[in-house]
């Protein structure tokens, strides 16, 4: 079966910043973005930040300064509309695993 290629396989992460950083989130959130992390929550209580990232930018991410750990929470494909910058397959139409399941079928005897 030929599988299409998808717009992007994206990475939900938890970045633990390193001691240095306690009191430069900023400068930290910062340096997360350059690589391409989406940050969707910086608690900076417990010097955790919380987002996003292409699955192949992050080896970047580790290597960060910043950085002292890199937990992957979970990762899955997506498939961006046409017209959306991040659509690399130029809106190709939906694929089966994008559409809804079939509606399930009552096999055997009918009843009135």
């Amino acid at each position: 079966m030929n599988a299409m290629q998808r717009d992007a396989e994206v990475c939900d992460v938890m970045v633990i910043l390193k001691r240095e950083y306690e009191d430069r989130m900023a400068e930290a959130v910062e340096q997360l973005k350059k690589v391409g992390m989406q940050v969707r929550n910086a608690d900076d209580d417990n010097s955790v930040v919380e987002g996003s990232i292409d699955s192949c930018n992050i080896h970047a991410l580790e290597q960060l300064d910043a950085v002292q750990y890199v937990r992957k929470v979970m990762t899955y494909n997506a498939e961006y509309p046409a017209g959306d910058p991040r659509d690399k397959n130029q809106g190709m139409g939906s694929t089966p695993d994008d559409e809804p399941p079939p509606t399930q079928r009552r096999m055997g005897k009918r009843y009135p």
